[in-house]
């Protein structure tokens, strides 16, 4: 058995260590406020910050899920022939097998792609675009040759996939893939871009943000409640003397001259004369001038 005075001290010096730990940890957050652990990446959140930076509002854009689903009319699913895929890259499997494909057309997609991200672990977000859009540096194949088709003006409903480097926490840059060809590009802004920092909401008109982040914004849009603006009561209302003449603090006034009232005549007055009003020029007559455009 341990002796009792041994134990004792066995106890104590654990109790010593425990303070030292604890004065210890209270001294690296202050020196190190942000060593603790990192918050997770939300790369949804990620992309729209980029995007509001790019020029949109965040009703004018809304991210697709693999159950996402589009009709066939939907600029989505235009595909011209200088495609990499032959239909569109709607689900991230989808995606998954454009990436890894080492054979056909595909097979230029996934190299360009590879060369853009390097060795970037990154999280692909798909973005429908509620407005027409550019996607800038859009590259299509022909034959066994990748060519540069320069600026794609795509409608509204065109359809995007954005890499998120989660660990930096940033949108890759130079790199977005159009999901109805599977065709990488570099950018992706509204067609008509919008002065002085506003942004281009889902009706496809300027505004000015309330905010650069995008978690004070919502989709569908929604306007902010209105404040009630009351006018308030007076503290007392106005006194009326009803014991005036004329009763109700109303003043007598005097009357116009007799018979100066159009269509009345005092007794014992005689009718004002009348003269006729002459029209306005160009009301109601010619004076040689035609008027148009109305």
């Amino acid at each position: 058995m341990v002796p009792t005075v041994n134990r004792r001290l066995m106890w104590s010096a654990l109790a010593v260590l425990m303070s030292i730990a604890v004065l210890l940890s209270a001294l690296l957050s202050a020196i190190l406020p942000d060593s603790g652990v990192a918050k997770a990446c939300d790369p949804k959140s990620t992309v729209a910050e980029m995007l509001i930076k790019q020029g949109f509002d965040s009703s004018s854009f809304r991210f697709i899920s693999d159950q996402s689903t589009f009709s066939k009319s939907a600029e989505v699913n235009h595909n011209g022939s200088a495609a990499f895929a032959s239909s569109p890259i709607l689900t991230t499997k989808q995606l998954d097998e454009l990436l890894k494909s080492t054979e056909g057309r595909t097979a230029f997609a996934s190299k360009i792609v590879k060369s853009r991200l390097k060795s970037r672990e990154v999280t692909w977000v798909g973005v429908e675009f509620l407005i027409p859009v550019n996607i800038e540096g859009n590259l299509g194949v022909s034959g066994t040759k990748v060519i540069n088709l320069g600026t794609r003006k795509s409608a509204k409903g065109d359809v995007v996939w954005f890499p998120v480097d989660t660990s930096e926490c940033k949108v890759v840059k130079n790199l977005v893939i159009r999901a109805g060809c599977g065709n990488p590009g570099k950018s992706v802004v509204p067609s008509n871009s919008c002065p002085n920092g506003q942004v281009r909401n889902r009706n496809n008109v300027c505004v000015t943000p309330k905010s650069k982040d995008p978690k004070d914004y919502t989709y569908p849009p929604g306007k902010p409640p209105v404040p009630k603006v009351t006018t308030p009561a007076k503290d007392k209302p106005p006194v009326v003397d009803t014991q005036k003449t004329g009763g109700g603090g109303v003043v007598d006034t005097p009357t116009n001259t007799p018979g100066s009232e159009s269509g009345v005549t005092a007794p014992g007055a005689t009718p004002a004369p009348t003269t006729p009003t002459p029209k306005p020029s160009n009301e109601g007559g010619s004076n040689g001038v035609t008027v148009t455009g109305f």
